[in-house]
């Protein structure tokens, strides 16, 4: 293979702590907690788990291959979209709030789960993913009258 192509999220803003970039990991925490809280995790478990997450920005990303030096950037494209928070305008805030929760545990079990069963054993995933979707529902009521940017980034690559 002489190219590489990827779609990935990425963040505009210069503060890598800026919270669009760190909200929905922060539900995952809180999930762990109310895990704790129910005596099916312990907190020095919660505590000893380090999850690395880090949303580059596009400057950074171009800094990152000409430093490695295989690669050529052919494009590095930025798209900036709103999260949207119903389906349709004939969902009710009800149903969308849930299908939202439901939409981001699965997405984040999708990236998570490896990490986390290693960590604390697969007997807890299925609760701490329920637990995930209902903050992130509650979390919904907030988020969609701020109307959240996402930022992805099209990087495509050649081999020098």
């Amino acid at each position: 293979m002489d190219g590489w192509f990827s779609y990935f999220k990425g963040r505009n803003a210069s503060d890598p702590l800026n919270r669009e970039s760190c909200h929905y990991w922060s539900l995952l925490t809180d999930s762990l907690l109310d895990l704790v809280s129910e005596g099916i995790v312990q907190e020095s478990d919660v505590d000893s788990f380090n999850l690395p997450f880090y949303d580059a920005g596009e400057e950074e990303d171009r800094e990152i291959v000409q430093k490695e030096g295989s690669f050529e950037i052919n494009i590095i494209e930025t798209h900036e979209h709103l999260v949207p928070y119903k389906d349709s305008e004939e969902d009710d805030d009800e149903t969308c709030r849930l299908n939202f929760g439901e939409m981001m545990a699965s997405r984040k079990r999708s990236i998570t789960e490896p990490m986390l069963v290693a960590h604390f054993g697969d007997a807890i995933i299925d609760r701490l993913f329920e637990k995930y979707a209902h903050n992130a529902a509650k979390y919904y009521i907030a988020a969609r009258s701020c109307n959240k940017m996402t930022v992805n980034f099209v990087v495509s690559l050649s081999r020098k």
